[in-house]
């Protein structure tokens, strides 16, 4: 795992879920293996209240010209609310995935 962004997403009811999102390293990918070894991890060090309803990969995460990650950015992006500031963005290709992701009902 290169770096990773976590989220929260709500449905009509206001219910939340949580998701993890995954860049990884060259050369690999986010395998079901993958994914249980990071739950485990989670559980072990933290508990299984944090453990992510939905794991994910991503190609990309978005950061500022200052290098700082935008979980903001992309909880506006999955929870499908309109974006302002999306120019200080540094990676702006980042932001069509997570704009176009499919989580499925919730």
């Amino acid at each position: 795992m290169k770096d990773c962004v976590v989220v929260s997403q709500y449905n009509k009811e206001m219910d939340e879920r949580v998701i993890l999102f995954v860049k990884m390293l060259p050369g690999h990918t986010l395998t079901d293996e993958v994914k249980e070894r990071i739950k485990k991890i989670i559980e072990h060090h933290l508990t299984h209240e944090h453990v992510p309803n939905i794991t994910m990969e991503t190609p990309d995460i978005p950061y500022n010209l200052n290098g700082k990650k935008l979980n903001g950015i992309v909880k506006k992006l999955i929870n499908k609310k309109p974006l302002q500031n999306a120019d200080t963005v540094i990676n702006p290709s980042s932001l069509e995935f997570f704009r176009n992701v499919d989580l499925g009902e919730f």
